[in-house]
C-alpha cells in the first residue's frame, strides 16, 4: 500500500492530489489542490516555480510514487513544447526527491474512472467526487483531473 501523488501538469494551473491507499477497501485523500503561477511571471519563472512547488509537495508528502497525466497531443506546437518543459520541470523536481513516477493517458483515466474514454472534465469530476465522497468546486477541475491520475496508479503498474 502506498502514498500516491497524482499530477495534471499544465503551464498556467498544474493541479495535485495525494491520496493513500493503505486502506484495503478505500482511498483516502490527504491533499488535492492547484499550482496556481501568478501572472507577473515570466514563462521562465513559472517553470522554476512549478519545479520548487512539486518539489515542496514531494518533501511534505513523501509520496511512494507519483502518477503523471502524458500530454494531450490535439494542442498545437508552441502549446505542447510549453508542457513538455513543464512536464520536465516535474520530473526533475519528482527524480530529486527520488519518487518513482508513471504516466498514464487522459483517455485511460476517464475510461477507468466514468467508463468512457471521451467523457467530459465535468463528468469526470462528478464521478470522482462520488467516488471519493468530496465536493469539489467548479474551479479546480485540474484538482480533480489529479485527484482522478492517483487514484488510476494499478494502471501503470
Amino acid at each position: 500500500m502506498a502514498t500516491i501523488l497524482g499530477i495534471d501538469p499544465g503551464t498556467r494551473i498544474t493541479g495535485f492530489a495525494v491520496i493513500d491507499n493503505s486502506t484495503s477497501h478505500r482511498q483516502r485523500v490527504i491533499d488535492v489542490g492547484v499550482i496556481r503561477f501568478n501572472r507577473k511571471l515570466n514563462y521562465q519563472q513559472r517553470i522554476v516555480s512549478l519545479y520548487t512547488t512539486v518539489q515542496q509537495l514531494a518533501n511534505d508528502h513523501r509520496p511512494d510514487m507519483a502518477i503523471i497525466e502524458k500530454a494531450f497531443f490535439g494542442i498545437n506546437a508552441s502549446s505542447a513544447l510549453k508542457l513538455g518543459e513543464a512536464r520536465g520541470a516535474i520530473f526533475v523536481a519528482l527524480s530529486s526527491c527520488n519518487v518513482p513516477m508513471f504516466e498514464v493517458s487522459p483517455t485511460q483515466v476517464k475510461k477507468f474512472i466514468t467508463g468512457s474514454g471521451h467523457a467530459s472534465k465535468q463528468q469526470l469530476a462528478i464521478a470522482i467526487a462520488r467516488l471519493f465522497q468530496i465536493t469539489m468546486p467548479k474551479a479546480t477541475a485540474d484538482a480533480t483531473d489529479a485527484l482522478a491520475v492517483a487514484f488510476c496508479h494499478h494502471l501503470v503498474q
